[in-house]
């Protein structure tokens, strides 16, 4: 966005005016469209698996698997946090329609910023560890300890700590940038307004 225009336009407006009719900055709508384009798979993904999961366990719980079946639930469940933590995040987007002023709408684009960066940097507690605890012990549970069940261990755990490293990355490489320009677009209205 040209700074410069947007400060000229910000200090040639009445104080009401300042506040209500600025042009909205389109800097993060790519990252915004991203993040909803991956909450939207992420989501359709996770309630699949939890009509999956939820069916499995009710197969093994008749089938005397029942330690298997208990992971089952558990990792239907794991499923179904993650669309309500990805949409309990996704609800700060603020509104480029609404009428709030260029500095109010700021402050709510860096409070659902930091929040997406809280939600990628704690994926280890919230999605990362549920599924693999319930994977592994859903694997355990109906193939018993024995070196397959050690080798799945392994793999569960490598994927586990790809996506934990992917999501660090869209952290230092996505979020963590795009905060520090909106820091930096309030501080500039702040001082052009001060």
């Amino acid at each position: 966005m040209d700074w410069d225009c947007m400060r000229e336009q910000w200090q040639s407006r009445s104080t009401q005016a300042r506040n209500s009719e600025l042009p909205l900055p389109r800097e993060n709508e790519k990252l915004w469209r991203r993040i909803r384009q991956r909450d939207a798979v992420e989501s359709l993904i996770a309630l699949v698996l939890v009509l999956l999961f939820g069916a499995v366990a009710g197969l093994l719980w008749h089938g005397g698997l029942i330690v298997s079946a208990g992971f089952a639930v558990w990792l239907a469940v794991a499923c179904l946090v993650i669309p309500v933590r990805l949409r309990r995040a996704r609800k700060l987007f603020p509104a480029r329609e609404s009428d709030r002023s260029l500095l109010d709408f700021l402050h709510q684009e860096r409070r659902a910023l930091r929040r997406q960066r809280h939600l990628l940097s704690t994926v280890l507690w919230w999605y990362v560890g549920p599924i693999a605890v319930g994977a592994l012990g859903f694997f355990i549970g109906i193939r018993g300890l024995h070196w397959q069940s050690l080798a799945y261990a392994a793999v569960v755990l490598l994927i586990g700590f790809a996506i934990e490293r992917a999501n660090q990355a869209a952290v230092r490489h996505s979020i963590d940038p795009a905060i520090r320009a909106v820091d930096e677009q309030i501080r500039q209205l702040e001082e052009s307004d001060g």
